[in-house]
């Protein structure tokens, strides 16, 4: 008997014994092993005695036997297993063939064990594949695809075929014809290549009438307008967040947009009795969107919503541009050189300029002046009914104007302190 089992791994032999004379399968009351009865020769080598003994397993009324070969014993290419009883034989002599696969010294190399095998072709065996691989492409003509020059004028193959009926030659360079280009594909799949566009306010004015139109523009590139039959329009959300907030402020949720062919759209008034405001961040939520041609499903916002965001303009007068430009100007750049410095110094100057020349006592700046008017009208004084009048600064703490009275109530000299 002859039987396939992996090379260099240990294996178990199934056979049969017979009896000797007899076509009854042996068992251990017919037969009882002795040392040197099974040999093993492996690729045609010397005799051996095998390093295990059979043994018998019942089958119901017959038998049969079992031999474990080693790892060794299995590292042959082809092994010869015998079972020979010494005289007198009590069984029949039987031999095994074992061929090995799995292994470059294996019978046979092939690993039977290994469900995906890495074949790799002799250099012999790829040329003829590539040949015959390259004769039936030209049989069938696909090579002119793209490995041979393709003549519409003289096309290969059958005229009917139907890359030949799809192409006609223009002045020996080949073209569809007008068959394979007057009519657009049919069945199932969609015609149309939908585009949409969002128009939406970069910004708003807070009115309390004007309305403001929001939406979606959407065309068929291929076809027209998408009527409003075709035309799914959803609905809106508008959420408001004051200048600076961190939070959004729902003002319409759920409502109903409208269509018409090649627009879906919302008008919103943004006014303040609705609690929009000047400056204010507007958020602007589309949802279930959608164009339907030829049972074809186009959409541009789902149920989780496409959100855009726009702003209500700051109203700003020109004399408000002029009074923040102004204080800018005055406040924050007073350093040399700036609008705000010289303005600050100009009216330094005025203030520190000498007023009227003179002796010391009549040079008097503008502030000065100020001072000593102040002292006169607003200070203390004395009656003046004497030789002298005596006006005091507006804390008391000086004598701002003192003036030398004659006989006839005429001042006859001034002495006047503005510092």
């Amino acid at each position: 008997m002859e039987v396939w089992r992996k090379y260099g791994v240990q294996s178990d032999i199934y056979f049969p014994l017979i009896v000797a004379g007899s076509t009854d399968f042996a068992g251990s009351g017919d037969y009882t092993h002795a040392s040197g009865d099974v040999k093993v020769s492996k690729d045609g080598g010397a005799a051996a005695t095998a390093t295990n003994s059979p043994s018998v397993i019942a089958m119901g009324n017959g038998n049969m036997w079992k031999l474990t070969l080693t790892a060794t014993e299995m590292q042959a290419a082809l092994i010869a297993v015998v079972v020979s009883d010494a005289a007198t034989k009590a069984i029949d002599d039987q031999m095994i063939i074992i061929n090995t696969y799995g292994n470059a010294s294996g019978q046979h190399a092939f690993d039977l064990d290994t469900a995906t095998q890495t074949v790799d072709l002799s250099t012999t065996a790829k040329n003829d594949v590539n040949a015959e691989v390259d004769t039936a492409l030209t049989d069938i003509h696909l090579d002119h695809l793209l490995a041979a020059d393709y003549d519409p004028a003289s096309k290969p193959g059958v005229a009917t075929a139907l890359f030949n009926e799809l192409v006609e030659s223009d002045a020996g360079v080949s073209r569809y014809t007008a068959n394979a280009l007057e009519q657009a594909p049919t069945g199932g799949g969609s015609t149309a290549t939908i585009m949409w566009e969002p128009v939406i306010p970069k910004s708003i004015d807070l009115a309390d009438t004007k309305s403001v139109r929001m939406g979606v523009r959407v065309w068929d590139a291929i076809d027209d307008l998408p009527s409003t039959a075709e035309i799914t329009p959803g609905t809106i959300d508008i959420d408001r967040s004051a200048n600076g907030g961190t939070s959004w402020s729902s003002v319409v949720s759920g409502a109903a947009c409208s269509e018409q062919a090649g627009l879906i759209y919302y008008d919103e008034v943004f006014d303040s009795g609705s609690g929009y405001a000047e400056n204010d961040s507007i958020r602007i939520t589309f949802y279930s969107q959608k164009v339907t041609i030829s049972a074809n499903d186009h959409e541009f916002a789902d149920a989780n919503g496409v959100s855009f965001q726009t702003v209500i303009r700051s109203s700003v007068s020109a004399a408000d541009i002029a009074d923040s430009v102004l204080d800018e100007a005055l406040s924050g750049h007073t350093t040399a050189g700036t609008l705000g410095k010289a303005v600050a110094d100009i009216a330094a100057d005025v203030w520190a300029y000498t007023l009227e020349a003179g002796a010391p006592s009549n040079a008097q700046t503008a502030t000065e002046f100020m001072r000593l008017f102040a002292s006169v009208l607003l200070g203390l004084t004395n009656d003046g009914s004497g030789s002298q009048f005596v006006a005091r600064d507006l804390a008391d703490l000086k004598d701002r104007v003192t003036a030398a009275i004659d006989a006839d109530g005429f001042r006859t000299s001034m002495t006047l302190d503005g510092s």
